[in-house]
């Protein structure tokens, strides 16, 4: 662990000499902040609360427009040379309301499901709707679950797939031998990966051909009168693709995982509780995003809670969970958090980011994008995102201080005061 001083911020996040990283440091008062999660931002476009009433200066007619083009947006994907975004439309046909349209979903589901080597993401967004969006008529459950874990193999989140959907259960429902069993299993497991992010890139070029032959409606909230930068129709495809991609792939919580962990820590039963720790690590650290890699904190310390309350690493959990939100803005490319950014970013920085997220996952292609933005422009950045991940080595007192109480956004915006950054403010 690093402790602190009052200057060491600078040279824990600027420097590369490992010496300067033995001292750390403490930061002062600063206007306090938030931000829409990344995640968060594609829900909320997904479900209309950015194009919806909830903008009160979008006109009528401009946000039916933008409605009308995101609903139509699933449409053109039934033809998508890649399977997941053909389920996608499906599922979305399904979800409309409409008899002739959701049989047209079922057949793009099937097309899915009886390909000679099936696509894990298809798999997972099927296996996701099934019985989470009550569409149960058209798929066997079983079938579905058995087919994603034999297709992705070692991914701990095919298990806990099903184990999640049980919705906010009872202790007796969720303490049953079965569940016990996917636990057991999950914790021996190599990775977590609920597929964020994947196939991101792709998505990212269907939505450029999409906008290439549907025109766009104007985005004055993005875009105001007043301003100097203008959204342009690649960007809005961009918006587009994250919608659909992050929306399909999130809509699993896994509260229930956190709640058999602590039956079994609480019940004192030795292989469980083994086996959530075990799980409790592989989430922490090869969660593809910061939302799973979070749900490894939040287990540890509700296991930690039924055993003693009072125990202190519980407070050290819950300091480096905070810690490790902060990181997450310190990773992330400057435009997600600075939208005006976001023409200059252009297609290609985009498109290369999107590529990331397909390799990666969110928090390692966060992570790899803004390193390779850096290496270009340097002076854009407060701080090397190369040595963001540092945060995570300082002890309890320093990292006490760093968040003081505040959201990660404010404590981020510290820091960038703290090095003395204006370039993202």
């Amino acid at each position: 662990m690093i402790a602190a001083d009052n200057n060491a911020i600078v040279r824990l996040l600027t420097h590369d000499d490992e010496r300067q990283y033995k001292r750390a440091f403490s930061l002062f008062s600063s206007k306090l902040g938030s931000v829409t999660s990344w995640v968060g931002l594609c829900l909320c476009l997904v479900t209309g609360s950015v194009w919806g009433q909830s903008m009160s200066d979008l006109e009528a007619e401009e946000n039916k427009l933008q409605i009308q083009w995101l609903n139509q947006f699933p449409s053109y994907l039934e033809t998508s040379e890649h399977a997941q975004f053909r389920t996608i439309s499906g599922i979305h046909l399904l979800q409309s309301g409409d008899p002739e349209a959701a049989e047209r979903g079922v057949e793009l589901i099937d097309e899915a499901l009886s390909m000679p080597n099936p696509d894990p993401v298809s798999l997972w967004l099927v296996a996701s709707n099934c019985r989470f969006r009550e569409l149960a008529h058209w798929c066997d459950i079983d079938r579905v679950y058995a087919m994603l874990v034999q297709a992705d193999p070692g991914n701990a989140a095919t298990l806990m797939l099903r184990f999640s959907q049980t919705s906010f259960a009872s202790d007796e429902l969720l303490d049953s031998e079965a569940n016990r069993q996917l636990l057991l299993k999950a914790a021996q497991a190599d990775r977590f990966d609920m597929y964020w992010g994947r196939g991101a890139d792709k998505l990212y070029a269907d939505a450029l051909k999409f906008a290439e032959i549907k025109s766009l409606p104007p985005i004055p909230e993005l875009s105001p009168s007043n301003s100097q930068f203008d959204i342009s129709a690649n960007t809005y495809a961009y918006y587009t693709a994250l919608t659909w991609l992050m929306a399909k792939t999130t809509t699993v919580a896994y509260n229930n995982t956190v709640e058999l962990c602590r039956i079994h820590s609480r019940n004192q039963r030795s292989e469980t509780t083994k086996a959530c720790k075990k799980l409790a690590r592989i989430l922490r650290n090869s969660g593809k995003s910061t939302v799973t890699r979070q749900i490894g904190f939040a287990i540890e310390k509700a296991m930690l809670k039924e055993v003693d309350p009072g125990d202190p690493r519980i407070r050290h959990l819950q300091l480096i969970g905070q810690t490790f939100s902060v990181v997450q803005f310190c990773l992330a490319p400057r435009w997600h958090l600075h939208i005006e950014l976001l023409p200059e970013a252009g297609v290609a920085a985009l498109l290369n980011w999107a590529k990331n997220l397909d390799a990666l996952g969110e928090w390692e292609g966060n992570k790899l994008t803004s390193i390779q933005e850096y290496s270009v422009s340097p002076d854009d950045y407060a701080v090397n995102p190369a040595n963001c991940e540092k945060l995570l080595d300082l002890d309890d007192e320093a990292m006490e201080r760093l968040v003081d109480g505040q959201s990660p956004y404010a404590a981020w915006e510290k820091i960038q005061a703290e090095v003395g950054s204006h370039k993202l403010n």
